[in-house]
């Protein structure tokens, strides 16, 4: 074998490794590339879920809100069903709405004080809405079961 052949062979195999040098370079680079394609979809896959839970506990917080709501309501309207008088918060509701079924109107020999007029009006079954003493008369709003 001459000297050219035998270069031509050593430039052979030195070309052959910088080729397998390369291609290994290139491989270790695909396989990195590939991990961090898995770990980015991993991560997002990771993040979904967790956007998925927090929205999954809102819901479950916001339909507890609801059912508790839903349950005071409830337990409220069939308070109303056996309580003989309305309450204030359902008077005031209702108040616009109802019409005036009486009036009362009587001489006193002296202005009564409020509070006991009121109590006794309360003991007789009305619900005093408002009463006022003024000057010479006393202004009363009650409302009476039927």
């Amino acid at each position: 074998m001459t000297q050219e052949e035998h270069d031509l062979r050593a430039g052979d195999r030195e070309q052959a490794q910088r080729l397998e040098l390369e291609r290994a370079e290139e491989e270790a680079e695909r396989i990195g590339e590939l991990a961090r394609r898995k770990r980015e979809r991993e991560e997002k896959d990771a993040a979904e879920k967790r956007r998925q839970a927090k929205e999954a506990a809102e819901a479950y917080a916001r339909l507890q809100e609801l059912e508790a709501e839903e349950k005071r309501l409830a337990e409220e309207k069939e308070k109303e069903k056996f309580h003989p008088t309305l309450s204030v918060e359902k008077f005031k509701e209702m108040w616009a709405d109802m019409p005036q079924s009486g009036a009362f109107s009587c001489k006193l020999k002296q202005m009564p004080a409020l509070a006991p007029f009121t109590a006794h009006l309360e003991k007789q079954g009305f619900h005093v809405v408002f009463a006022v003493v003024s000057y010479s008369y006393v202004i009363l709003c009650l409302h009476a079961p039927t």
